[in-house]
């Protein structure tokens, strides 16, 4: 069996949400309701980045077992409580996680061999109760399974070592890149952007520069953004968003978390294509996403071509305040505008939207003042939005 210190990983932080007690998924960048398997799990997730030196990129959290396996095998119903994937993203661990007065029973164990069974690739099985793991590997000799317990939990990169032969060098992950987004602009990694989902291919060219750039920022977790001590940027998650259209928009978002509001929203950033129509040019849209425990959706999609202008390498993004409100439809615009001019704002001039200025001539990042005071924009004005959409719904 192994041990290790839970008290050590236990998150250091708790958050109060509407008298509710969470903890931040380092994972799944979302706030979770603490309980005593929550914890264990946390604190285990933590020692699996820390000490086993996992990358979080290669964890999956309450992942659909069914999500891994192919049409023609019964579908698993279950959700596995830690996910390890491998250097090639083959899930490879899966781990089971009860609370500190949990014991290792068969039933337990059970759970987690019907993982093992369910998904082909998984060749360790790990059971965590509070501070114990006894974890489990698989071989196969004569036709028959040859099971291994280890005394000690060995680094990632060995587990993908003894999982197959592999040079040391397949296990480096690669920094991440930011695109080249300066003219002439690539187009083999333009098209990527096409495919991806990112950028339509009916935007204007002139735009390409600027949201390459800013593409490029949201997706450099490691360029932290700090506005104040109550905002903290908490990484990139890969999600999907509906409107009310009824599309639905997967995709990388930048994620920041709000602590100074009671709901602790979390506000995700990203950029989409999409089209206004059956026949209209596939544009790109800034998304602007809230979640809180009540609901987890889209509250700005800002047309590109629309509503940023380009003048000698500066982007000025704006908006009319056009706004949908779910079966009550489109409201007046002047009734948005006229609720923001009644809050403390710091967006509204001369009846007018004003989210920011950013001159892309060099990389977006987030010491620069122009995108500091942007973001800090855009989420102002997506909170306003949903104070708006609130107030309406409550006179309908």
């Amino acid at each position: 069996m192994i041990e290790f210190n839970l008290e050590k990983h236990k998150p250091k932080i708790v958050y109060d949400v509407q008298g509710t007690k969470k903890y931040l998924c380092r994972v799944r960048k979302m706030l979770i309701h603490i309980t005593p398997e929550e914890t264990v799990r946390q604190s285990f997730l933590n020692y699996l980045i820390k000490e086993v030196k996992i990358p979080i990129t290669q964890l999956l959290v309450e992942e659909p077992v069914s999500h891994h396996q192919s049409e023609t095998e019964i579908r698993n119903k279950g959700r596995i409580d830690v996910l390890v994937l491998d250097h090639e993203n083959i899930p490879f661990i899966v781990y089971e996680c009860k609370k500190e007065t949990e014991s290792f029973t068969d039933n337990v164990y059970s759970q987690a061999m019907d993982y093992f069974e369910a998904i082909n690739s998984i060749d360790y099985v790990g059971v965590v109760i509070g501070n114990q793991i006894d974890l489990i590997s698989f071989d196969y000799e004569n036709d028959e399974v040859i099971a291994v317990k280890y005394a000690e939990h060995p680094k990632y990169t060995n587990l993908c070592l003894d999982n197959e032969e592999v040079l040391i060098e397949d296990l480096i992950f690669e920094e991440f890149v930011r695109p080249n987004y300066k003219e002439p602009i690539n187009e083999e990694e333009l098209n990527d952007l096409f495919d991806y989902g990112v950028i339509g291919n009916g935007t204007n060219k002139k735009l390409f520069p600027f949201l390459i750039n800013l593409y490029g920022w949201i997706l450099d977790e490691k360029d932290k953004l700090q506005l104040d001590e109550n905002f903290k940027d908490i990484g990139i998650k890969f999600t999907k968003f509906g409107n009310a259209g009824g599309g639905n928009f997967t995709q990388q978002y930048r994620a920041f978390l709000l602590e100074n509001i009671e709901e602790k929203p979390i506000i995700f950033l990203g950029l989409n294509s999409m089209s206004s129509g059956e026949n209209s040019p596939i544009g790109t849209s800034l998304f602007v996403a809230i979640e809180t425990n009540e609901h987890s959706h889209s509250s700005l999609q800002l047309r590109c071509d629309k509503y940023i202008n380009i003048e000698n390498h500066t982007a000025k993004i704006w908006h009319d305040a056009t706004i949908t409100i779910g079966k009550l439809g489109a409201a007046k615009r002047q009734d948005l505008i006229d609720f923001i001019a009644s809050k403390e704002n710091n967006i509204l001039i001369d009846n007018q939207i004003i989210l920011g200025e950013i001159n892309f001539e060099n990389d977006i990042n987030s010491q620069q003042e122009q995108t500091q005071k942007f973001i800090q924009n855009l989420i102002e004005y997506a909170i306003l939005r949903d104070e708006f959409r609130k107030h309406k719904k409550g006179f309908s």
